[in-house]
């Protein structure tokens, strides 16, 4: 961890309460990893963050992009795209 000025300022400290259980969890599957519970816990949490936010699938696309995205959609219809198809009728993984 970086010990600099600039970088200690921008810490902030967040307290939790945790469930003994989950905490005992937590910790089991830091030390396997050779991590400190709380680098364990920001990084667990950070990932999270990361697969949230980049599923979100917002897309911002110009007017004339999306025209031509959306004609390439409608010229291609499912009824000649097996792949397609199948990907659509598999289960969503964030449920």
């Amino acid at each position: 961890m970086r010990s600099d000025a600039a970088f200690q300022k921008r810490l902030v400290t967040v307290k939790l309460s945790i469930d003994r259980h989950d905490l005992t969890l937590i910790d089991i599957a830091a030390k396997m990893q050779g991590a400190r519970r709380v680098g364990f816990i920001i990084e667990a949490a950070f990932r999270r963050a990361e697969e949230v936010i980049l599923d979100a699938h917002t897309f911002l696309v110009a007017p004339p992009r999306f025209d031509a995205f959306e004609a390439a959609l409608e010229s291609n219809s499912l009824e000649g795209n097996r792949k397609l198809a199948e990907l659509l009728e598999r289960p969503s993984r964030w449920g």
